[in-house]
């Protein structure tokens, strides 16, 4: 009896099916059967020659070369900490060109606001940073500083001094 197109097509998917699901079982049973495997004892010296037999010699392990270290550093992506102090409190957002964060309920706990842009490389820039919401003495504090405002109340705003990120030598 000739099949018809649709039970054609019906058995195309299912072989798909079989085959994909097939592939996955063993991929997971690769998986599995590495994972679980043990890595083969170290061969131990022995500690005193056996009677009549040569003398064993032990030989030191190769040591493994360690893999290359990459000779540049990661670049950072800015981040500024917020917080309260002296009974304050508040919840605020901040915006930076056309970034703005979640809103962040103030406790006296530093939290972190990470901006979508990368710190500086070479130089120092200076940025204006926007503040929206309600507040009171908050504190802003990115690499060691110690910015209080006493009320944001709508929209305030203050110049963050961004340093470059300076690379360990190696």
């Amino acid at each position: 009896m000739p099949q018809t197109g649709r039970e054609t097509q019906q058995r195309g998917k299912n072989s798909v099916l079989v085959a994909g699901l097939g592939a996955a079982f063993v991929a997971a049973g690769i998986t599995f059967a590495m994972m679980s495997g043990s890595p083969a004892p170290a061969p131990s010296p022995t500690s005193a020659p056996v009677q009549g037999a040569a003398p064993v010699q032990t030989v030191p392990p190769i040591a493994q070369a360690a893999p290359p270290q990459a000779k540049t550093c990661q670049r950072e992506q800015l981040v500024e900490l917020a917080w309260v102090e002296n009974g304050g409190s508040g919840v605020i957002r901040f915006r930076e060109g056309d970034y703005l964060s979640p809103p962040i309920t103030l406790t006296g706990e530093p939290q972190p606001i990470v901006f979508p842009k990368f710190r500086p490389e070479a130089a120092p820039f200076r940025e204006e940073i926007f503040i929206e919401g309600q507040a009171t003495n908050l504190v802003l504090g990115a690499d060691g500083d110690h910015y209080v405002i006493d009320r944001v109340d709508g929209s305030t705003s203050y110049t963050m001094n961004w340093a470059p990120k300076k690379c360990p030598t190696q």
